[in-house]
């Protein structure tokens, strides 16, 4: 089952897409902030997304994997009944 949300995927997609046609000419400062305020958002947009769709479709006694990159961080928005194990230590 899918957890991620395309809309949020093609957004980031974009703004990364942008940021590598921008990356030959140099860029101010306040673009940069601008773009990485952009990319957190969209992170935390997708983070959330996840977390609700965990919510809304792990039934109680079942047991979900969850494979995320390591900027992600989804545990805070789960509600607090579902247990989240790390393979390795966070």
């Amino acid at each position: 089952m899918g957890t991620e949300s395309s809309s949020l995927l093609i957004e980031e997609y974009e703004l990364n897409k942008q940021a590598f046609a921008q990356s030959r000419n140099p860029k101010s400062p306040r673009m940069e902030a601008r773009q990485k305020a952009l990319g957190e958002s969209l992170l935390k947009k997708r983070d959330q997304f996840i977390a609700d769709r965990i919510h809304r479709t792990l039934r109680a006694g079942e047991t979900g994997i969850l494979f995320l990159g390591m900027l992600h961080s989804v545990k805070e928005w789960l509600p607090k009944n579902i247990r989240v194990i790390y393979p390795i230590y966070h």
